[in-house]
C-alpha cells in the first residue's frame, strides 16, 4: 500500500531506514513483561498496529502459543518478507482503518508506527485502535521536547509526518478518546523516556 516502506526501509542501509530488520527474538522478554503487565491469558487476542515484518507477535507467541494475534501494516513488503508461519497472521491494512469489529483484541499495540501518519491520520488510527480494543493498549511514539531533540528527531527519521511533543500527544489522545498507556522515545543520547505505565 504504501511505497515508503519497502526494501530501502527495511532491508537496506540505516541512511534508508531500518539497515536491514531481521528477527533476532529480542521481542520475547518485552513479551513476557506485557503479559504480566495486562494480565493476559494464553489464549488472549494481540492486535500489533503497524506490525511490519511480525517479529513482535512472532515472539508473543513463543511465550503464549495459543493467543490469537493479528497484525497489520501498510507495507506489502513488510508482510511478504514475514516468517512463513507468520504470514497467515498478518495482513496490509492502514491503521486508518483497521479491518476488524468493535472490541475484538484483548490488547492492542502500536509501537513506532503512529508517528509516521499526519496529525488527522494519527488522530484517526488512535481512534481506531480505542475502536478494536478492550481497554486494555500500548502506543509508542517518537517525540522531543526541546528544538535540539525536534532536529535530531527529524535527522533520525525524516519520513516521520507528526512532530509533537509530549504534551500535544496527550492532547492527542484525549481528543481520540485514549486511555491506554503510552511511552515516547526521545532522540538524544540517552535511551528511550517514559511516560506512562
Amino acid at each position: 500500500m504504501d511505497p515508503t516502506f519497502g526494501h530501502l526501509y527495511f532491508d537496506a542501509t540505516r541512511d534508508t531506514g531500518c539497515g536491514g530488520l531481521k528477527y533476532d527474538g529480542r521481542w520475547k522478554p518485552l513479551c513476557e513483561s506485557i503479559i504480566k503487565h495486562y494480565k493476559l491469558g494464553p489464549k488472549d487476542s494481540v492486535l500489533d498496529v503497524g506490525c511490519a515484518k511480525g517479529f513482535f507477535l512472532q515472539d508473543y507467541l513463543l511465550v503464549h502459543p495459543e493467543a490469537k494475534v493479528r497484525g497489520v501494516d501498510v507495507s506489502a513488503y513488510a508482510i511478504e518478507h514475514a516468517a512463513e508461519h507468520m504470514k497467515p497472521f498478518l495482513s496490509v491494512a492502514s491503521a486508518e482503518k483497521l479491518p476488524f469489529p468493535d472490541h475484538s483484541f484483548d490488547l492492542v499495540t502500536a509501537m513506532n508506527s503512529i508517528h509516521f501518519l499526519t496529525p488527522e491520520q494519527a488522530l484517526t488510527a488512535v481512534k481506531e485502535i480505542v475502536r478494536v480494543g478492550k481497554g486494555k493498549a500500548f502506543i509508542q511514539v517518537d517525540s522531543f521536547t526541546s528544538e535540539v531533540e525536534r532536529e535530531r528527531m527529524f535527522a533520525w527519521a525524516p519520513i516521520i509526518k507528526t512532530f509533537h511533543t509530549p504534551e500535544q500527544w496527550k492532547d492527542l489522545f484525549k481528543r481520540a478518546g485514549y486511555t491506554g498507556d503510552y511511552y515516547w522515545t526521545l532522540v538524544k543520547p540517552t535511551s528511550a523516556q517514559p511516560a506512562k505505565t
